[in-house]
């Protein structure tokens, strides 16, 4: 009984509070994971990533007649993948992949195997840097002018962008209260 009319009650204060607060569970119970799916976006970033990474690696060994190892084809398609997804330096991490960890890579040639994965990591880190790609992830932010000024203004109508030089240079807030009092 009491299991009821505590459902009762509280079916009874929701709608006292208005249709307010269902409209908000429903938004994120279901609308927002519908839309907004985190995990989806992040598997069509690696996809998209990864394919800039193989045509970037393609580039990169045509320059090189003799090949690069597995290794190191290895480093850098993780590289430029993790600087397109997360930025960053070009430096690659203090480790190598777990599996780099096992015992046949302690020796010799293993060692050298992970050296062109640590060069390969620096290599596509850096190709995916001199890419521009980081700059299409990156969603803009609009800040106050006295913050960060506008370097170059695009036209939404033209789809132009303006440069900076033709711009007018940012007004202080000292000439605007001066002009104010004219």
């Amino acid at each position: 009984m009491c299991g009821k009319s505590t459902l009762v009650v509280l079916l009874l204060s929701a709608g006292v509070t208005g249709c307010n607060l269902i409209c908000q569970a429903t938004r994120n119970i279901v609308v927002n994971p519908l839309h907004y799916h985190e995990r989806l976006d992040e598997c069509n970033l690696q996809c998209r990533a990864g394919s800039l990474a193989e045509t970037a690696l393609a580039e990169m060994s045509a320059a090189h007649p003799g090949g690069v190892s597995r290794d190191y084809e290895r480093g850098f398609k993780q590289g430029f993948v993790d600087y397109i997804e997360r930025g960053g330096t070009t430096d690659p991490p203090p480790l190598p992949p777990r599996d780099y960890w096992k015992i046949h890579y302690q020796s010799t040639e293993g060692q050298n195997k992970i050296r062109d994965w640590f060069a390969g990591f620096h290599d596509g880190a850096t190709a995916a840097s001199n890419s521009g790609y980081r700059q299409l992830v990156i969603v803009p932010v609009a800040l106050p002018d006295s913050v960060a000024p506008w370097t170059e203004m695009h036209n939404p109508v033209t789809g132009a962008d303006t440069p900076a030089e033709t711009l007018p240079p940012p007004r202080s807030v000292d000439e605007e209260s001066k002009g104010s009092n004219r």
